[in-house]
């Protein structure tokens, strides 16, 4: 479906984006060597949509792009990755920092999902077992609901009188019974 040199290229992409994106630091004024690199794998990562647009067909097919979901998500990623970009052109008074856009970011590097069959089928595998595991968890939480309510009641049959922490005027702690 596509050619091995291309996806090839498209990882090493991805790779580079995610060591620029861990070399920078959020706490530290803007990088303008990391900001143009930004720019630039942007501008990549467009160019490799529009030609997977152009090769699958945008809508009609069965092979189109939008028909697989991982394409979908990879629109996403690159529209949100201009946001910031976007924002600077179209508003000409300071709106502060970018940083809560700029976090879309990481989002690329769940572009290698697509790349990289074995990961995608284990996402895939987990994405398939979530509905399983939400009846794996309301099992649990009614385990600990029960145990709870026993363990309240073993304590309140050992010991009918509360137990409390006095302080004194010395500063220490004693625990008496009331």
């Amino acid at each position: 479906m596509s050619h091995p040199w291309f996806d090839k290229v498209v990882l090493c992409l991805i790779v580079l984006n995610s060591v620029c994106l861990a070399l920078a630091d959020p706490l530290l004024p803007p990088n303008a060597t990391l900001d143009f690199l930004e720019k630039i794998f942007n501008t990549l990562f467009t160019i490799e949509m529009l030609i997977k647009m152009i090769a699958l067909g945008v809508r009609s097919g069965e092979m189109s792009y939008f028909q697989d979901n991982w394409n979908t998500m990879d629109f996403f990623v690159v529209c949100l990755g201009w946001g910031p970009e976007l924002m600077s052109l179209f508003v000409s008074v300071p709106v502060g920092n970018f940083t809560a856009i700029r976090t879309i970011r990481v989002l690329k590097v769940l572009k290698t999902i697509q790349r990289v069959e074995g990961v995608r089928k284990l996402v895939t595998s987990l994405l398939n077992s979530m509905p399983l595991l939400l009846n794996v968890g309301n099992l649990l939480m009614f385990i600990f609901f029960v145990f709870g309510i026993f363990g309240s009641q073993v304590r309140s049959s050992f010991c009918s009188t509360p137990v409390s922490l006095d302080t004194h005027l010395t500063g220490e702690g004693s625990y008496t019974l009331h």
